[in-house]
Formats: C-alpha cells, structure tokens, sequence
C-alpha cells in the first residue's frame, strides 16, 4: 500500500491551522521571557515566526501539483494570504478576552511567512520536493 504523501501534508496542514487558531484565540496564555542584560526579549515571537513559518511551507507543500507549473504564482498568492490571515488574526484579538493587539506579534507571524517562502523559493530551485511528488 502506497502512502499518499499529498494527503498526510493536506491533514497536517489543517491541523497545525486549527492548533495556530486555538493558540490564537485561547485568552490568557503565559509569556515567556528571556532577559540579555538588560533586554527582555518574549520568547512567544519566536514562537509565532515558528507557527507562520511552518503554516506557509505546509500551505505550499499541500499545492504540490502547483508546485512546477505555477510556482511564481503560487508563492505570490502564499504570501498575500499569509500576510492577510496574520493580520486579520492579529486584529481580531482585540475583541478576545485576555488577548490584544501586538503590532509586534504581527511583524513576526509576517517574518514567518517570509521566511517560509524564502525556504521554498531555494528548496524548489535545489529541487529537493521532487521526492514528495513521485
């Protein structure tokens, strides 16, 4: 029996999204901190370059058949998504119990992003998702 990779990334994307939207609207979650001298730097924005990061990569991996024929419009379409549903989750805290808008929050779901599609930009140019569609 073949496993059909395309599935698993489809599955695992709507899950890491639903675990992103809980995370995103649960109120009161804990902050940590990580002081340097004397900087204090949260460590929940590295958590959301991470989330937003892996969140667009997913995205991307689960369009595999767009993967070749549409690339450029495809990372084009990713990154205004992804930077549309940042900022739409962002501002939609203000209304949750416990949560508020953090411009910096947003800057670091944005780099995410970014990043994410950076990494698929040269992953895809290096043609190292060739495996995931055999």
């Amino acid at each position: 029996m073949r496993v059909n990779i395309l599935l698993i990334i489809k599955i695992v994307f709507w899950i890491w999204l639903a675990v992103l939207l809980f995370l995103t609207y649960f109120p009161q979650l804990p902050t940590a901190e990580l002081e340097i001298g004397d900087e204090v730097f949260r460590l929940d924005y590295l958590g959301h370059l991470i989330f937003y990061f892996v969140l667009i990569v997913l995205f991307i991996l689960s369009r595999l058949e767009l993967l070749n024929n549409k690339f450029k419009k495809l990372l084009l379409f990713s990154l205004f998504a992804g930077i549309i549903f940042a900022t739409l989750t962002e501002l939609s805290q203000k209304y949750i119990p416990g949560r508020a808008y953090n411009i910096f929050d947003l800057v670091y779901n944005c780099m995410g992003v970014f990043w994410g599609l950076v990494f698929i930009y040269f992953g895809h140019r290096k043609n190292l998702f060739h495996l995931l569609q055999e």
